[in-house]
């Protein structure tokens, strides 16, 4: 009973905790998301206003996914997690998330749904850094006063967000069917070990029921000698009484 009780507590310990790393990448996915989308549309902005402000703003939104890239790349290759830390902060995401971030990746990596989803990201990255090139370009372009092709950058710009999507939805599809599939095998956890609890204090009052019959007999044959050494002692003292 006290190791299935522990069993529970440490698999719901780890549920917990793998939830919330589920919930942490959910949120990543959405950041990372956002600032790709909100980086696409500044820089058609840039590209048809020339405004400078408009490639401030492109700029700083397509950090988000950068930084993203660069926890990535340091969590692939084992550096120190700080360089991970600095780049999971400049992808905005929340430092309280960031421990279990970093400790799901480190567990899950290897594992199949994970390894898809760190491909489907992977794969993003480098959508985002053809997004940078262009606009990189664009701008070098826009500054000197050479004319740039508007129509085909936006087609460009638009297929790459599109194909972005795909991967960011891939991804968190992914995310999903790891969040259910904890909950399926916790609750398939509980029943068994719900099941061996239950057997063991079975077994224990059965025990317990035994040891209780078998000292009711040991009572009642001690009993029964008793009186037996009674009516000796009885017929005994009544044999001396009657001689004396």
């Amino acid at each position: 009973v006290l190791i299935a009780t522990a069993a529970i507590a440490i698999t719901h310990y780890y549920s917990v905790k793998i939830l919330s790393a589920s919930r942490a990448y959910t949120s990543f996915e959405s950041q990372y998301s956002k600032g790709e989308k909100d980086a696409s549309r500044h820089l058609l902005s840039y590209i048809y206003s020339h405004e400078e402000t408009d490639f401030l703003l492109f700029k700083n939104d397509i950090t988000i996914p950068k930084g993203d890239s660069i926890a990535r790349e340091a969590l692939l290759a084992g550096k120190d997690f700080k360089i991970a830390r600095i780049g999971f902060l400049m992808g905005a995401n929340h430092p309280d998330d960031l421990p279990e971030l970093g400790w799901f990746f480190e567990h899950f990596k290897n594992t199949d749904l994970f390894k898809n989803a760190i491909q489907s990201w992977q794969q993003s990255d480098v959508l985002v850094a053809q997004l940078n090139s262009i606009g990189t370009r664009a701008h070098a372009d826009i500054s000197t006063g050479k004319p740039v092709d508007a129509d085909s950058l936006n087609l460009q710009i638009n297929t790459i967000s599109d194909n972005l999507t795909i991967h960011q939805q891939n991804f968190a599809a992914l995310m999903g069917v790891t969040s259910r599939s904890v909950d399926h095998y916790v609750f398939i956890a509980d029943i068994v070990i719900s099941v061996i609890i239950l057997s063991s204090i079975v077994l224990l009052a059965g025990l317990m029921l035994k040891k209780l019959h078998s000292s009711k007999k040991v009572i009642v044959d001690q009993n029964l000698a008793l009186t037996n050494l009674n009516e000796r002692i009885n017929k005994f003292v009544y044999a001396v009484t009657h001689d004396l």
